[in-house]
């Protein structure tokens, strides 16, 4: 009595909470450390870091870093969820992942250069990329980017965001409620 929109986005849902439950864990356990770990340093350092985070989580930028993993999260969940409604075997899943993995592979590889220089004009075109955005992005938020970059990166994901979702849906509705097979 589901509607398969139901089912494909309680499936995605699901997995962002356990995601989100573990994230926690790990961010509970790393305050605890922190915390521990700011007793024992000298005052100087501990005053430098508590700057850079403190600029690096205020509330404009938590905001859009939440934004960027809600898309990149909604566009590889769905795919994720959609190519699993059509797999019976783990062989098989991967056989189809594969390729996507390798696009995948290309803004990690980039990300170490985008840590030390955010805003090398490679890495600014990659972004725009709806697939790299939410990987790149959150790391040139640093240089502060033009609004208009921001905003522009924003709506292209979320399109595409949309469209992935739409495909999904129907990949979802023939693959695991009819069964059918890949071809």
């Amino acid at each position: 009595s589901a509607s398969t929109e139901s089912l494909l986005i309680g499936k995605v849902l699901g997995v962002a909470a356990v995601m989100l439950t573990v994230s926690g864990l790990w961010a509970l356990t790393g305050f605890a450390l922190s915390s521990y770990g700011f007793a024992v340093m000298p005052a100087e350092t501990s005053r430098e870091i508590t700057a850079a985070v403190s600029g690096l989580l205020s509330p404009g930028h938590v905001a859009l870093l939440l934004a960027y993993f809600t898309g990149g999260y909604l566009m590889f969940g769905v795919f994720f969820a959609a190519v699993g409604a059509f797999c019976e075997t783990q062989k098989d899943a991967q056989a189809i992942i594969g390729p996507m993995t390798i696009v995948l592979m290309i803004p990690m590889i980039t990300m170490q250069t985008a840590f030390t220089s955010p805003d090398l004009p490679m890495l600014r075109y990659m972004s725009w990329f709806p697939l790299f955005t939410p990987f790149l992005m959150p790391l040139r938020l640093v240089q502060n980017p033009p609004w208009w970059e921001i905003a522009g990166t924003l709506v292209l994901m979320a399109v595409v965001a949309v469209l992935m979702i739409n495909m999904g849906r129907r990949a979802f509705r023939h693959g695991a409620l009819t069964g059918e097979k890949l071809s």
